[in-house]
């Protein structure tokens, strides 16, 4: 049995920033899991990133990105887009910059124990910790509409976190549901690495594809670093327009870098629609009637359709009663103005959090907000606080900082599933015929994804 102040569960960017900010304030924690197991497994080759050169992991701003790029011998023009494997390469650069101690395994069960909690690993190690933060991050919260669940095979339908090969995909007909960055971004890999024919189907109009501005972020990551709790103190308005810009900038606009690789004859974009029914027939061949009336027959489902956080399913908190001792708002936590939900000494930031006055600047219910980190500015006043064995409310404060410190992307990783990789392997894919289905050609409303201005 080991005993530590500060336990970090997930070793993607929330959770090494964290432990880097705790190290640098004098906490050495304990991290699990994969460092970046997330991007690693859960993201195609040619996956590019909206974030700039500035979203970065250190809340110090000494082994930044722009650090990372400087000793690699690269411009920024040479990253601009980011490669998700430059990204990748920049989250195990700073793990080794800050000699953080990472442990490549999972928490099985996590218990209250008296005043600490003690996680139980998979490979039978137990550790008693002061303080946990939780960072599980978003695969396992992927949203499958249970019409999908119900209607077809799974070996018929993927979620876009867990699709990172197109092979299989060679000839066939693939209906892409969602219209947001992920369902384009992904149409695009698909096509460019397989002939195929594509159709995205959503229910709200085609984003623009226009450059998102995320300088009105500066302003809220200065005062949340000066004020804590800041947010849930604004009047409620205040609140739903900051939810609103970031809603506009991440959701409302396509990269600029997209449009030109989705306006081929093979895309068709399927606006201000949505499946009514799902039917699989004997062949495998999927006929999927749309609100419009249409039907669209094709081999392959894929799910852009974003994610669901339901963190008491988080299986180290499901497995045990703290899972029923979480107080959560539809799935997800409600935390305090320390990032300290209602278990005593168990933090969570990332992308899952409630605060406990109105909505936090993070979202939930499968919006996600983009991963611009908050961490971008430096607390140059934070000082090493005294580590006792057992949690004290001057104990507690100094861990709510370093929870409310991380982080960069809104995908963090671990522990997360293994990416499917390949579809179809376990049924045969039908022939990619069918009289029946439309083409850009036919007269009802059908149209290829033409670039938009900016």
């Amino acid at each position: 049995m080991k005993s530590t102040p500060l336990l970090i569960i997930g070793a993607g960017p929330y959770g090494l920033s964290t432990a880097a900010c705790a190290k640098r304030i004098g906490i050495d924690p304990i991290v699990l899991g994969e460092p970046m197991g997330f991007w690693k497994h859960n993201m195609p080759d040619g996956m590019l990133l909206r974030s700039g050169v500035d979203w970065q992991l250190d809340p110090f701003e000494v082994h930044t990105f722009r650090a990372y790029l400087q000793e690699r011998g690269l411009s920024e023009r040479d990253v601009d887009p980011i490669p998700v494997k430059r990204f990748i390469d920049y989250g195990e650069w700073f793990l080794n910059a800050y000699a953080l101690d990472v442990w490549p395994t999972l928490v099985d069960e996590l218990h209250a124990r008296g005043d600490r909690l003690e996680a139980r690993l998979t490979d039978g190690e137990v550790i008693v910790a002061d303080n946990v933060v939780a960072a599980p991050g978003v695969a396992q919260f992927a949203n499958v509409p249970d019409e999908v669940v119900r209607s077809l095979d799974p070996a018929r339908y993927s979620h876009t976190c867990t699709l990172t090969r197109f092979e299989a995909l060679s000839g066939r007909r693939v209906l892409i549901i969602g219209g947001r960055q992920s369902a384009y971004e992904c149409a695009a890999l698909i096509s460019e690495r397989v002939p195929v024919e594509i159709h995205i189907v959503h229910d709200h109009q085609t984003p623009t594809f226009a450059r998102s501005d995320w300088s009105f972020v500066d302003g809220l990551i200065e005062a949340t670093l000066n004020t804590r709790g800041w947010f849930r103190h604004l009047p409620a308005e205040e609140r739903d327009a900051i939810s609103k810009r970031f809603w506009s900038e991440g959701r409302l606009k396509l990269e600029p870098w997209l449009a030109g690789r989705i306006d081929g004859s093979n895309i068709t974009d399927w606006p201000l629609t949505h499946v009514v029914e799902y039917r699989q027939e004997p062949t495998g061949e999927i006929v999927a009637t749309l609100s419009s009336e249409q039907r669209l027959s094709v081999d392959q489902v894929v799910l852009a359709t974003g994610y669901r956080v339901r963190v008491p399913a988080v299986p180290y908190l499901a497995r045990t009663h703290l899972a029923g001792d979480l107080h959560t708002v539809d799935g997800c936590p409600v935390l305090d103005a320390s990032f300290q939900s209602s278990i005593p000494g168990l933090f969570s930031p990332g992308s899952s959090p409630r605060v406990t006055s109105g909505r936090s600047s993070d979202s939930c219910g499968g919006a996600q907000p983009p991963p611009r980190s908050s961490s971008r500015r430096s607390r140059a006043d934070w000082r090493p606080a005294p580590t006792p064995r057992r949690r004290t409310p001057t104990r507690a404060a100094s861990l709510r900082r370093v929870a409310a410190a991380p982080a960069h992307p809104t995908i963090a990783p671990d522990p997360a599933p293994r990416a499917q990789h390949d579809i179809g392997q376990n049924a045969p894919l039908p022939p990619s015929t069918s009289p029946g289905r439309p083409t850009p050609s036919d007269p009802r409303p059908v149209r290829s994804v033409e670039p938009i201005p900016a």
